[in-house]
This record gives C-alpha cells, structure tokens and sequence, in this order.
C-alpha cells in the first residue's frame, strides 16, 4: 500500500477513536475529500496530507479546494489532517473557512493500525484457499448479467473464464494481499483493489470473497469484509 494512502487510513482510525464515525474514501476520484466523519449529527469532509519532512507545504488554494468539496457533498464541516509544513496564508484561510487544522506526527499514528504490509496469518490464509479450492468446477454470480467459471484451483493460481469465454488466471499471492489488507483493515472495496493493488479482475476477486463462509461482500460500493 502507498505511504499517502496508509496516511489516509490512520487519519481515518485516529478520528474513530476521537469518537468519529469515518469512511475512508476509495483513493480514486475522491473528488478532493480522503475521509468522511461524523460525530453528534454533523458530517465533516476531511483530507489527509502526508508531506512530512519534504519542502512542499500545505498552501492556502488546498483550503480553497476542501472549502469546495466540504459544501459540494454537504457537508458541515471540514478538517483538514497533516504532518508537514504549512503556509502562513494557508492558516489564515483555514481560520477563515473554518477549517480544523490537525497535526499528527507519524510517530504517533503509526501506533494506531497494524503494519499496513503485515501478512496474514498462515492459517487464516490457508482456510481461506481451502474455501476457495471448493469453487473449483462452479459457476459463480455476482449478479444475474454478471458471471465467472472457475475451471481450476491450485496452490499457486485460480483460472476462470468469464462470461464471454475468455480464460484469466489470478495468482494466489494477490488473494494472499488482499486478504491481508482485510484482515489488517477490516475491509477493502472494489475500486480500491484496482487502485491500489493494479489489478483488472477487481470484480472476479470480489465475487470470490462473496462465495466463501470467511467473508461477507456489501454493495453500494461493493466491499470485502471478514467473517471472525
């Protein structure tokens, strides 16, 4: 996982336990907002910047822009989640608008979540391929128009065809990440599968998940969730 987008999730659990609900955006047209929070009736749009030691600052057209997006999606309030350096003028802009400025060191966010690249334990990966070793030979819906052929399952691989016939295989070590990622995370969606991990078959992997006991899938926006 990127460093910015680790930084956006441990903006997002350092708000939870201020006693925010949060959602964390998918990283991709996120039109400007990193996270969501709401806390005693009022939604807050909240962006997250990673600069740290490097010599770009936070500048006063960023507040601009999340001013912009705090009202665009109706929001009530805005934060705005940083560890570097910031601009004079772009405080004072801040004080205008009405932003909330936060500065968290990494150090210390760091603590919050567990290491973003940390493998999943052998065993819960190992059940999981076991559940999935049992598609092998089905047919498998994610919706009535929307279907796979899972043809074979091996330690390494998965092969399938989709509904146009066409033969793709996934490797067993991007569902071995991905399942980290959850497990690490609590969940992972569709679109953030594409952006973070450069895979195409975001919606056969998800269809997957949605197949076996250890995970539950969600629509609206599609999202992978653990089973404990």
């Amino acid at each position: 996982m990127r460093r910015h987008r680790r930084f956006e999730f441990l903006a997002g659990e350092y708000l939870k336990q201020e006693g925010y609900d949060t959602e964390v955006t998918p990283g991709v047209a996120d039109w400007g907002v990193d996270v969501f929070a709401e806390k005693d009736g009022k939604r807050y749009a909240v962006q997250a910047k990673m600069y740290g030691d490097c010599k770009t600052k936070i500048t006063r057209s960023m507040m601009m822009e999340l001013f912009g997006a705090t009202h665009y999606f109706d929001c009530q309030g805005a934060m705005l989640i940083y560890n570097g350096g910031i601009m004079d003028d772009a405080v004072n802009v801040a004080d205008k608008l009405g932003i909330q400025l936060i500065y968290l060191d990494q150090h210390q966010l760091e603590q919050l979540l567990p290491e973003a690249d940390a493998n999943v334990p052998d065993d819960v990966f190992d059940k999981i391929w076991d559940e999935i070793h049992q598609l092998e030979g089905q047919t498998i819906h994610k919706s009535p128009d929307t279907f796979y052929h899972v043809l074979k399952v091996t330690d390494g691989d998965i092969t399938y065809t989709n509904k146009g016939g066409k033969r793709h295989r996934e490797s067993a070590e991007l569902f071995r990440r991905i399942t980290s990622r959850i497990w690490s995370y609590g969940s992972i969606e569709q679109s953030q599968m594409r952006g973070e991990y450069g895979t195409k078959a975001s919606a056969f992997i998800t269809t997957v998940f949605a197949c076996i006991p250890s995970c539950k899938v969600t629509p609206h926006p599609y999202t992978i969730w653990p089973v404990k």
